[in-house]
């Protein structure tokens, strides 16, 4: 059986999307994709993904403050 992962999705503007990169790098991300939602990438979508064994809900709550 293979490892598993857990991917978290955030939704972030232009400004703020160097800051929860690095706030999900910090948290353990082992790796992010950042997509751009919209023509004027107003919207970026930053998906990372965490092993499968991290408590999540800590995370979850942190980026919910």
């Amino acid at each position: 059986m293979g490892e598993r992962y857990v991917e978290v999705s955030v939704t972030a503007t232009l400004e703020t999307t160097e800051a929860f990169a690095d706030f999900l790098f910090a948290e353990g991300a082992l790796g992010l994709v950042i997509e751009d939602l919209s023509d004027d990438a107003a919207e970026i979508l930053i998906r990372a993904s965490f092993q499968g064994n991290l408590p999540i809900d800590p995370l979850l709550k942190r980026l919910t403050v």
